[in-house]
């Protein structure tokens, strides 16, 4: 973040979290008066109070390219030897936190990285769990089981949705357990623009017909119609996957 905005946002970081945090320490006696703040790290978990990391306390990796050869694995890289950074992540201490971090380079000037998505290991393990009821519905498919497909194909989509909504800082989310409590939520995000209208109409659609599928409340039979909303969830996943990849998707294929 660079300019005015990434100005306004740096100072809202030492206003509202640093500085109180050094004064914090310093009346506690913590810090000497001499301390020289080089790096700080804001992080932020669901029903947890934030923590405030400074200096030596910041923990994160990141993925840059080098301006030339790096040298030995494991030596030192300095901020004068680094082309760009790619990528900037929290460490496995911090698996579900979001966080704001600002690093002071050699130049003087500092880089800020910030991610305010939460709970990365929630919403990988979500999503995995999504994976495998899709599997399970296109094999019902394939065994011309229209029933199987339709409650399998539900839970994956019910879970995705709510490993879209996991990422917002709400502890209501995480405790659901209820259908149209995901459901609401997941429509309001839709029409905000924030997930594919589509995939939130399968889902609508799902969770209105199930109960004629897993309470055998009438017929059913495999449709036309019932391909389209598999290939719908399929493709939503795909895109999930591929917009959570990284911290939160290390290993999912």
């Amino acid at each position: 973040m660079e300019g005015e905005e990434g100005s306004k946002f740096f100072q809202q970081l030492l206003d509202i979290w640093v500085k109180p945090e050094i004064e914090r320490r310093r009346q506690g006696g913590k810090l000497p008066d001499t301390f020289v703040l080089e790096s700080a790290q804001v992080i932020m978990n669901v029903g947890s109070p934030t923590v405030v990391r400074l200096n030596g306390e910041v923990k994160a990796f990141m993925k840059v390219v080098p301006k030339g050869f790096p040298g030995q694995p494991g030596a030192t890289v300095y901020w004068d030897e680094i082309e760009r950074v790619e990528d900037f992540q929290l460490t496995e201490d911090d698996p579900n936190a979001g966080h704001a971090t600002m690093l002071r380079a050699g130049d003087g000037r500092w880089r800020l990285f910030f991610d305010f998505r939460y709970n990365a290991q929630r919403v990988g393990e979500l999503l995995r769990a999504a994976e495998e009821f899709l599997a399970a519905s296109e094999y019902a498919r394939s065994c011309g089981h229209p029933r199987a497909l339709m409650e399998n194909l539900f839970a994956a989509a019910e879970l995705m949705a709510k490993a879209e909504l996991a990422m917002q800082p709400d502890e209501r989310i995480l405790e659901a357990r209820k259908h149209k409590f995901i459901g609401s939520r997941i429509n309001m995000w839709a029409r905000l623009g924030n997930i594919n209208q589509e995939f939130v109409d399968v889902l609508n659609q799902l969770l209105q017909e199930r109960g004629t599928a897993r309470y055998v409340e009438g017929e059913i039979e495999i449709s036309d119609e019932m391909d389209k909303m598999v290939l719908v969830v399929k493709r939503q996943l795909a895109v999930m996957k591929r917009d959570t990849q990284g911290r939160f998707q290390p290993d999912l294929k």
